[in-house]
């Protein structure tokens, strides 16, 4: 039983991080193209290693599909 719940918040910590992570890598493409308003609209800026990177930690970060960032208008 210590072990899963060892496990669990392992997992919930590396969700927690790449929810940040991402939220930082699509804020800043954002701040770079103030025009775009979903992050829709940014991936085609994105270079091929941030595209990747940002694959990644939406998989972790979303393993459903479904996630919101934070939000400034």
């Amino acid at each position: 039983m210590a072990a899963l719940s060892a496990r669990n918040a392992a997992a919930a910590l590396e969700q927690d991080e790449a929810v940040e992570a991402l939220t930082e890598l699509v804020l800043s493409y954002f701040a770079r193209h103030p025009e775009a308003r979903m992050v829709m609209d940014v991936l085609p800026h994105m270079t091929e290693e941030d595209r990747a990177e940002y694959e990644r930690l939406r998989a972790i970060a979303a393993p459903d599909g479904g996630i919101y960032l934070p939000y400034e208008d």
